[in-house]
This record gives structure tokens, C-alpha cells and sequence, in this order.
């Protein structure tokens, strides 16, 4: 898969032995993948409120892919449908070896067998850098276990106030990290539009300190174990959305001022993949994801042309 370049983390790669709990011992051999280095994910506000907010998006799940030595690694995604399940491509692993959870705790979830099997994996790029994303087939798995997002279909803006939600790492600030295995949320503004070597499908949030303009209670940035979680923004209709999923971030990821890459689903391309995949391999028609609307699709070419000769200025 190759190294992130140097200042720039991923959010599920890199392996990292962490102290066991009482859990982890009776799971013997889980890991957790993620970035390399600190490993704290910062919220800023306390953990209560933060698993508060994660509990109202249950369509956030974790995966628990287990790897031919037999240790497995910690991830997140997000259930679309009773069939269908996004998340991070570089966190993919083989489709007989994972498994997928919405509780609370996945140590919770994986103890007591409450989890669904993977069907197959199907895989759009597998790079941090380009459209990373991956999509898990389920069969026969009843609706109720299964909850869904809505995916955002409005156009996104900078200064956009976002929900991001996952499994991984958690700390306040000045803490230790900890592996809780706790589904925990945090909120950012979205600040960019691709950012150095990211290219402008990415969304870039910031982890804003006390003194800038857009500090939030709850603001935070994203570690190990979120890779494939959700970043969730508010929808015509008021409800919270699903815009993007979690990839990669940049800069110290427990300072203020770093940022965290997540890859927009309103990008064409990604748009299209989905529908491709969804439409093939359905077995029931209500779950194809459909293509992005024609309107959107020339939005976002107006828009993208208007940023690149902005850049070019």
C-alpha cells in the first residue's frame, strides 16, 4: 500500500500493539490499524457528550477484518441499506475474514456475536490519495439489524459545520489514548476543498482551537480505527446526512490546526461507482444507489472550473 508521506497520517494504516483491557484479553489478538504516531484522537469536549452524539447515527458501524496470522484490525463505515456497507478502501481486507457491527462498543458487539457476515468486497481504490473507498455486500441480512443513512444530496460549502463519527482512538485533551471501542463523534467546519497532495474530492475539517472563529465544544480530529466512518452534515429536510468517509488527515492529529481528510460520495465518479456496483449486484432493487443527479453533476463541474482558474489567478 505503500507509506504516507511525511506530515500526512492515515486513518487505519500502520499497525499499533495497544495496551489490552479486560476485553481485549478475552479477544485475544485484536488490533487496531491506524496512524503512526501519537495516537490520540482529540475531542475537545468531554467523552460523555461525545458518545451522547454518536448515538444518533446508528447507521455508523465497525469492521472486524481478520488477517491470515490471525490478529485482527479495527475499522469503521457506514451501512447504507439492508445490503450494502461503505467504508475505507486501504482498510479492506478479504470478504470471509470480516465482519460488520453497529453497537455501541464493537468489543461489546464482537464478545456477544452481534455482528453480520461479509458477502464480498468491492473495492473503487485502495490508495489514501485517490477516490478511497469500498463497498461490502451483505446477503440476507434482516432490515432491523441494519441501519441506514441517507446520503447528502444538497452542495456542500466551506464553513459547513460537520458531525464526524467512528471507532477510533479517543482522549480529551492532555489525556491518554484510549482503546474503548466506543462509536464517538466529534463536530468541525469544513475548511477546504483538497489540500496539498489531496485533490479537491477530498473535504478537509479543521481541529480549531479556543481562539479561532471556528471552535466548536466538540471539536476534535480523527485516528486510528475511524478510517471508513462517517462525516455527516445537515440536510434540507433537517435531518443529518452522509457527505463523505473518513480517509487520511495532516499535521499533528492531537494539536489544533490539523486536519482530517474525508472523500466526498457527491463526486461524480464516486457517484457513478456506486450505482455500478449496487445495480449488478443487488438482490433487491430498492437498495441500488442511484447516480448522482444531472443538476449536481453540472454544479459541480461549474464549480470545480471556476476553483481551478481561481487557482490559476
Amino acid at each position: 500500500m505503500g507509506v504516507a508521506p511525511r506530515g500526512k497520517w492515515c486513518l487505519s494504516r500502520g499497525v499499533n500493539l495497544l495496551p489490552p483491557t479486560t476485553v481485549q484479553l478475552a479477544l485475544a489478538g485484536f488490533l487496531l490499524v491506524g496512524t503512526v504516531g501519537r495516537a490520540s484522537t482529540v475531542h475537545v469536549g468531554n467523552t460523555a457528550a461525545a458518545l451522547d452524539l454518536a448515538r444518533q447515527f446508528a447507521a455508523v458501524g465497525w469492521v472486524d477484518t481478520k488477517s491470515a496470522s490471525g490478529f485482527s484490525t479495527l475499522s469503521s463505515g457506514v451501512g447504507l441499506n439492508p445490503e450494502w456497507f461503505l467504508s475505507a478502501g486501504h482498510s479492506s481486507g478479504s470478504a470471509e475474514n470480516t465482519r460488520v457491527g453497529f453497537g455501541d462498543n464493537a468489543f461489546a458487539d464482537l464478545g456477544g456475536g452481534n455482528y453480520v457476515e461479509v458477502s464480498e468486497i468491492y473495492v473503487l481504490s485502495s490508495e489514501i490519495l485517490e477516490r478511497d473507498l469500498a463497498l461490502y455486500h451483505m446477503v440476507d441480512v434482516a432490515p432491523s439489524l441494519f441501519p441506514n443513512a441517507t446520503l447528502f444530496e444538497g452542495e456542500l460549502a466551506l464553513g459547513d459545520l460537520t458531525t464526524a463519527v467512528g471507532y477510533g482512538l479517543f482522549t480529551e485533551v492532555g489525556g491518554s489514548a484510549r482503546l474503548t471501542g466506543n462509536r464517538a463523534a466529534y463536530s468541525s467546519r469544513i475548511t477546504e476543498f483538497g489540500f496539498a497532495d489531496s485533490p479537491d474530492y477530498f473535504l478537509m475539517t479543521t481541529f480549531f482551537g479556543p481562539e479561532d472563529p471556528g471552535f466548536d465544544p466538540l471539536g476534535g480530529a480523527s485516528n486510528q480505527g475511524d478510517s471508513g466512518g462517517g462525516v455527516f452534515v445537515e440536510g434540507g429536510d433537517g435531518t443529518m446526512q452522509l457527505a463523505a468517509i473518513h480517509s487520511h488527515g495532516y499535521g499533528d492529529k492531537t494539536a489544533h490546526g490539523s486536519r482530517s481528510g474525508s472523500l466526498r460520495l457527491s463526486d461524480h465518479q464516486v457517484r457513478n461507482w456506486l450505482y455500478a456496483i449496487t445495480s449488478e449486484h443487488s438482490q433487491d432493487p430498492a437498495n441500488i444507489i442511484p447516480e448522482a443527479h444531472p443538476v449536481l453533476l453540472l454544479a459541480a463541474a461549474v464549480w470545480l472550473a471556476l476553483r481551478r482558474r481561481g487557482r490559476a489567478g
